[in-house]
């Protein structure tokens, strides 16, 4: 058989050129623009003869701005400096030595041969015979030593194979097996049977334990990993001519990508990115490379999401190589506003959520769930407060070593979670090692729809099984935001008694600077103050403009120690123990105890009034509107079993409930709520009943004439029967909609409550009185008006 060596057939065809050449006079000349820029940088720069791994890290980017641009337009001056570039990294004497210094970083040598590979494909026709000769077996020999040096492109153990150190490994591998020449058949076979297994068992992975689009390492490395993978997948399709969608509409890692880097992105500034949710080594923001790359899920998908992301982002230092290849702009952008104000990751075990999509919303974000290695914390049970961009009850971001006490957290007898201390994630020996993992027990939230408003989330965590390594056998921790103010619930259980300390970091954000934090400045500030007995403020720091400011309260029933506390870390860029802020460190001894502490911006707290609940039988708050002494938000959760019976007008069998009241005759944004509750009665109405526990939302008691329907999420365990009070008589009942019949009788609602959450939309205002009531008022009015004329 002849060997086909056609060029370019790596990152597109050869039948692909005139077209991709043609871009730049039209939908891709901004970015044609930034690539000539970032070639006239290059023009008259010497190429590094000693490599270092810091050097080589931003080679491929350079490279393929010269030969991309070099050849779609070969009238360009800059095939000298590619060359001279090219020859100059391919010729390192120190190639003969991999994974010896200075070569001796995965990454910067995979990166580097990437580039290699992809100047020999694009600029084959350029070389020599004798040059392609040359240059071809070098790169066969490079990519065949390094293969044979890193064991992570050909690792057995799983989890090994889950982060961007990898699949940029796999990457360069694929480079080298798809744009070289004449590979000696035991090679070829060997670096193909490499990619093909370990691209079996990525597709498991990305299917079953990351099928949500979520990644442990946190949101920099998922878009550093993301950049790569996807240069691999690529070449994949090219060279097994899949058709444009393949692989990547059967990877639900994929396809679930856009929605991870949406709902992990922070509000803030002009452009609705204040940062990023620091989960794992994340820093405030991506780095400059990956802006573009989320253009593949884009074209790939045709993911609108995936395009508005890019459309938000910031390019001005982005030489526009991948934008360039990739960007398609007949892939739709999505409106925000259709898009549900928050979204569960179901595998990773992580719930973010906000106020809105405008760029002053609030930001709320918790995680309890799988744990991988490597960028992953021991952190299990986390969350974060942010507003506008800026971070209020925040996380360190990348440390080395990662401990359980830098984050917002639980510690026992000052224990962490496994793998506390250690570098690199070391969360047990085999993975994945689901015995540790922590869940998501209940999940509840309102703003699924545009008409809906977020006013309601209930999340129920169970981190415990990363705390096997500490006396306690129970830890739960519930977040609850009603009409956004946030309230975390924690109860712990031990065989003995143990110290429980909770913990609360504030980092302080960059003064008079954009809504995107930054801790160069001003970290050794302390952000808290003590404004009364058990309240404190959270100071942004930011002053232009000057955000509010968070409110945080101490409403446990029992006594806490609340001390505020200067927060260090082991800082991986500077590396080096740094100060980062301080944080509030809550500490109780006993066997058996609970927590309750409250949050609220300054400006959302106006003419209210938050008092912690009085009665010995409950753990919560009633707030009060002070100009009219009414009840605005009452919430408790029993502390005597699961039950409490008259607690100041509340009567409870479950584990929490609440009540929005109704402000006036004609306020349709009052609601109830209940956790794991089979009975619930206030202010001598009965709101709930049922025969079996159940979790629920429900705004069904004053829609006036509101267009907005009542509103009931449910989940329960089993199937049962659940009444709700409801002083409207609906006509019109749907279940995830689909129309269900119903019984209503003297204010009562009877539905039959099906296994897991169900949504119940409900229309209680009765079409025929309505348009009775209509056409009456018309007539008298028409009445009126004969009379006034005679």
């Amino acid at each position: 058989m002849v060997a086909d060596h056609t060029h370019p057939r790596l990152l597109f065809n050869s039948s692909e050129t005139n077209e991709l050449a043609n871009r730049r006079f039209s939908t891709h000349s901004e970015e044609w623009s930034k690539m000539l820029s970032r070639c006239n940088s290059l023009l008259n720069s010497t190429p590094e003869t000693n490599p270092t791994n810091a050097y080589l890290l931003g080679y491929e980017v350079d490279f393929m701005a010269l030969a991309l641009v070099q050849l779609l337009d070969p009238s360009q001056p800059y095939l000298d400096t590619l060359t001279n570039y090219f020859f100059t990294t391919l010729n390192w004497k120190e190639w003969n030595n991999i994974g010896s210094a200075p070569l001796n970083d995965n990454l910067a040598v995979g990166i580097t041969i990437t580039a290699l590979a992809e100047v020999y494909d694009l600029h084959y026709n350029n070389f020599s015979f004798s040059q392609q000769t040359n240059i071809n077996a070098k790169i066969i020999k490079i990519t065949d030593d390094y293969r044979n040096w890193y064991w992570r492109i050909d690792t057995k153990i799983m989890k090994s194979l889950w982060g961007n150190h990898a699949w940029n490994a796999l990457t360069a591998l694929a480079a080298a097996r798809y744009a070289a020449d004449d590979i000696p058949p035991t090679i070829f076979h060997d670096w193909t049977n490499v990619l093909n297994s370990q691209f079996a068992r990525l597709e498991n992975m990305w299917n079953s334990f990351a099928a949500d689009g979520a990644n442990d390492e946190g949101a920099t490395y998922a878009m550093f990993g993301l950049e790569r993978v996807q240069e691999w997948m690529e070449m994949r399709r090219i060279g097994q001519n899949l058709s444009n969608n393949f692989p990547f509409v059967n990877l639900a890692w994929f396809t679930n990508q856009s929605m991870y880097f949406m709902y992990i992105s922070t509000p803030g500034g002009d452009d609705n990115f204040g940062g990023l949710a620091r989960f794992g080594d994340c820093n405030p923001g991506y780095w400059h490379n990956p802006y573009s790359v989320l253009t593949l899920l884009a074209r790939r998908l045709r993911d609108p999401v995936a395009q508005w992301l890019n459309s938000k982002q910031d390019y001005s230092t982005n030489p526009g190589v991948w934008r360039y290849l990739w960007y398609d702009p007949t892939v739709p952008i999505v409106n925000p506003e259709s898009l549900p104000k928050w979204h569960l990751f179901e595998k990773y075990g992580l719930f973010c959520w906000r106020s809105s999509w405008s760029n002053n919303a609030s930001y709320f974000t918790i995680k309890s769930g799988q744990h991988f290695h490597g960028h992953a914390h021991p952190d299990n049970g986390q969350f974060m407060i942010h507003r506008a961009g800026i971070p209020y009850i925040t996380d360190s971001g990348y440390t080395v070593p990662k401990y359980t006490a830098d984050h917002n957290v639980l510690l026992v007898n000052n224990t962490g979670q496994i793998g506390d201390g250690s570098n690199w994630g070391d969360f047990g020996a085999k993975w994945p090692n689901s015995n540790i993992w922590g869940k998501i027990n209940t999940s509840i939230a309102t703003g699924t729809t545009p008409d809906e408003q977020p006013d309601f989330f209930d999340i129920l965590c169970n981190p415990t099984p990363m705390c096997s390594n500490t006396p306690i056998t129970k830890w739960e921790r519930e977040a609850v935001s009603v009409n956004g103010f946030f309230f975390l619930r924690d109860k712990m259980k031990a065989p003995v008694n143990v110290e429980f300390e909770l913990r609360f970091h504030s980092f302080v954000s960059r003064k008079n600077s954009k809504p995107f934090y930054d801790y160069d400045t001003d970290r050794n500030l302390n952000p808290f103050s003590l404004l009364s007995n058990n309240w404190w403020k959270i100071d942004s720091r930011n002053e232009n403009p000057q955000p509010p400011n968070l409110l945080l309260a101490d409403l446990s029933a029992e006594t806490w120690s609340n001390n505020i506390e200067e927060t260090w870390i082991d800082d991986h860029y500077l590396d080096a123990n740094v100060r980062l802020g301080n944080y509030l460190s809550r500490k109780r001894t006993d066997s058996e105890s609970s927590s309750l502490i409250f949050f609220a911006f300054d400006d959302e707290l106006s003419n209210l009034t938050v008092n912690a609940w009085s009665d010995d039988k409950a753990e919560g708050t009633h707030i009060i509107n002070q100009s009219t002494s009414h009840k605005f938000i009452d919430i408790l959760w029993p502390l005597n079993g699961n039950s409490c019976s008259n607690c100041v007008g509340w009567f409870v069998n479950g584990n929490m409930a609440g009540r929005k009241y109704m402000v006036s005759d004609f306020d349709n944004s009052c609601f109830y709520f209940g956790r794991e509750t089979s009975l619930i009665k206030n202010d001598n109405a009965t709101l709930f009943e049922a025969n079996l526990p159940v979790s629920f939302y429900a705004r069904i008691e004053n829609p006036g004439f509101n267009t907005t329907n009542g509103l009931i999420i449910a989940y329960s365990a089993t199937v049962c029967t659940g009444i709700f009070h409801c002083p409207f008589p609906p006509y019109l009942v749907l279940k995830n909609n689909m129309n269900i019949d119903f019984k209503w009788d003297a204010n009562k609602l009877f539905l039959e409550i099906p296994a897991g959450i169900s949504t119940f939309k409900i229309d209680v205002i009765p079409e025929p009185i309505f348009v009775s009531f209509i056409f009456i008022a018309f007539l008298n009015l028409t009445s009126l008006l004969k009379n006034t004329r005679l």
